[in-house]
């Protein structure tokens, strides 16, 4: 049984339902949580069992919402201490949320969270298997389990090779990320992870290369640092060396560096193709040629001049669109954070004031990223508090290229 709330002028409240429901099944399926209410609700007609025994047909579009609103999942949390944890080198103040460490296959089928398959029980499994949950989003990192286990900080972390074996032969799709730390995982160790994971295609359908990122808040943390140049380049070479192998036959990629990699590397974006249907778009790879393909379509609205901040990386690379249109890049260093986080979505309240100093007039484009649903910076600060910092109008500006909120 699961208790619902009735959403006004759902499909749900259109067949006569009002206010709070105990909910017992959903096509003739059990529901406990709000993983079976999305579940269990595709269709154009799905019967709702009430726990009173009364049966309630909703018609509905296909994808449309049946408006059965199940409370909110309480994640799991990750038992790991993964030495390379991006919650456990932040300064005080960020976001909550950003100091939530889940471990939760059902967000990671629902919201695309990468979990490491280590603290599923017998029944998650079962479950796993019932519903062929797909696609699944997996922290490999590395096959071979002694360097695993060192990463993870988890001595006890299961073998994750026969786990990944046992998700593709229910049926799973994989999309699996490598975090690389230069000295662990890296050379022969990743050479052979991704060899491993090759074997494992069509079930692995898309694996991501993710350097290690690094805050200026590690006292206490292992000592790891940040990929080289030459490191970069590496990863690229071996990148394009399974690309050749594998796109001819296949008709897609499947070894993919994050967009980072590039610009540690100096070297250019593949073209939108090789990027294929963005598989691995939320882990960092393919915005950026995405965004490029996009500005010179790019309309920003507002009164002029027009300025628009971003990380230090991305800067340099809209340096010829901005020249010809006519508006102000200005890159903004991150000493929120420190260290090598130079990412525009890492922004946080703090430096954007200080880059906001200079700007008096006209209209300041920020990135959407840095924002969350509730109008708070990473370090908690109001965009209301961010506006109040200058009379020029300040908008929203999304990883496409769109203006998503006005002054």
């Amino acid at each position: 049984m699961l208790a619902v709330t009735v959403a006004p002028g759902s499909p749900a409240a259109r067949a006569g339902l009002r206010g709070r429901l105990l909910l017992a099944k959903l096509d003739g399926q059990p529901v406990v949580d709000a993983l079976d209410c999305r579940f269990f609700s595709a269709g154009e007609r799905v019967v709702a069992t009430l726990a009173d025994g009364r049966r309630i047909a909703l018609v509905k579009a296909y994808d449309e919402d049946p408006g059965l609103v199940p409370p909110p999942l309480v994640p799991r949390t990750c038992g790991n201490r993964c030495v390379f944890c991006f919650m456990g080198q932040q300064p005080r103040g960020v976001r909550a949320a950003l100091r939530l460490r889940d471990e939760d296959f059902r967000l990671s089928f629902l919201l695309g969270n990468y979990i490491t398959l280590t603290n599923l029980r017998p029944e998650d499994w079962r479950r796993i298997r019932r519903l062929r949950l797909s696609p699944l989003y997996v922290s490999v990192h590395a096959t071979d389990e002694t360097v695993r286990r060192l990463l993870l900080g988890n001595p006890r972390a299961p073998a994750i090779l026969p786990q990944l074996r046992r998700l593709a032969r229910y049926g799973c799709a994989l999309h699996v990320q490598i975090v690389v730390c230069p000295g662990l995982n890296d050379g022969k160790v990743l050479a052979r992870t991704v060899a491993d994971l090759a074997r494992l295609r069509p079930a692995v359908a898309s694996v991501a290369l993710v350097p290690v990122g690094l805050t200026a808040h590690r006292a206490g943390c292992y000592p790891l640092r940040g990929l080289t140049r030459d490191e970069a380049r590496a990863l690229l070479v071996l990148a394009d060396r399974y690309d050749a192998r594998l796109r001819p036959r296949a008709g897609t990629g499947w070894l993919y560096p994050a967009d980072e990699v590039y610009f540690l590397a100096g070297r250019p974006f593949p073209h939108r193709r090789w990027y294929d249907d963005f598989p691995q778009l939320e882990n960092g790879v393919g915005m950026m040629r995405r965004l490029l393909d996009r500005l010179p379509r790019l309309q920003l609205a507002g009164r002029r001049p027009y300025t628009v901040l971003t990380g230090v990386l991305v800067a340099p690379r809209l340096a010829r669109w901005a020249r010809r249109e006519r508006v102000t890049v200005v890159p903004v260093a991150n000493t929120h954070f420190g260290g090598g986080v130079n990412v525009a979505g890492l922004l946080a309240g703090v430096d954007l004031v200080r880059a906001l100093r200079g700007v008096r007039r006209g209209t300041v484009f920020v990135p959407a990223s840095a924002v969350n649903a509730d109008g708070l910076l990473l370090d908690n600060m109001p965009l209301a508090a961010l506006r109040r910092q200058t009379r020029a109008a300040i908008r929203l500006l999304n990883d496409e290229g769109a203006v998503v909120s006005g002054s």
